[in-house]
């Protein structure tokens, strides 16, 4: 369960990131 938790995690992080960076913030 942390584990699942943990992934959502990063993906929701690199997913922030990759919007950001589109943006050229």
């Amino acid at each position: 369960m942390l584990r699942k938790l943990q992934d959502q995690f990063l993906c929701h992080l690199l997913l922030l990131c990759n919007i950001s960076a589109g943006r050229g913030v």
